[in-house]
């Protein structure tokens, strides 16, 4: 009966310091943590790390403090394996960043074609928005990804889709003078 009393009493001192710093219990606290190794192990492209951790259970969709998601991470960075091993672990594919700005456009916008069709397996949406209205298919064809333009176009993105300027991605590889992007637009018929 000590024991037990003793320990409850070490879990409510533990709860109080806790809970005066703002952290509602020893769980939310480990959580956090967890949450640090894998963001850590996302932005070293340690697989096995991420693949450890959450094959212990830890969330697929701890956030840096930016909002960036591990697998937003992997798909910036171009980490087609790190990417498959979140997706594989229900990383959720359309989350946000702090603008809105999803795995699927960061790997438009980095020309990563692997991580692509890992996300659109996975049923990431391919006229997802950000905050700014930037589609992946606007990222792709903004930043000159010719080819991350094509699958994209390949996989039905709408072309038609403008952002908070009224742009649609043929517009912004026209401002941008990009002219193997604005060459596959007129391949698909793509005027406007």
């Amino acid at each position: 009966m000590a024991m037990a009393f003793g320990k409850l009493f070490v879990r409510i001192v533990i709860a109080g310091f806790l809970a005066a710093a703002g952290v509602q219990s020893l769980r939310a606290e480990v959580d956090l943590l967890q949450f640090d190794r894998l963001i850590e192990a996302a932005n070293s492209n340690d697989v096995a790390r991420a693949e450890a951790l959450l094959g212990r259970g830890h969330f697929s969709d701890a956030v840096d403090d930016k909002r960036r998601t591990a697998l937003i991470i992997a798909a910036a960075r171009g980490y087609e394996d790190m990417a498959d091993a979140l997706v594989r672990f229900r990383a959720t594919v359309d989350a946000g960043d702090e603008f809105g700005n999803t795995a699927l456009i960061y790997a438009a916008r980095g020309n990563h074609l692997g991580i692509i069709e890992i996300l659109v397996e996975a049923k990431a949406d391919v006229n997802i928005k950000n905050r700014q209205g930037t589609t992946p298919l606007i990222a792709a064809a903004s930043a000159g990804r010719a080819a991350a333009v094509q699958m994209l176009l390949d996989l039905k993105a709408n072309a038609s889709e403008t952002d908070f300027t009224g742009r649609t991605a043929r517009d912004w590889a026209l401002v941008n003078g990009r002219r193997q992007v604005l060459r596959i637009f007129d391949q698909y018929g793509i005027k406007r």
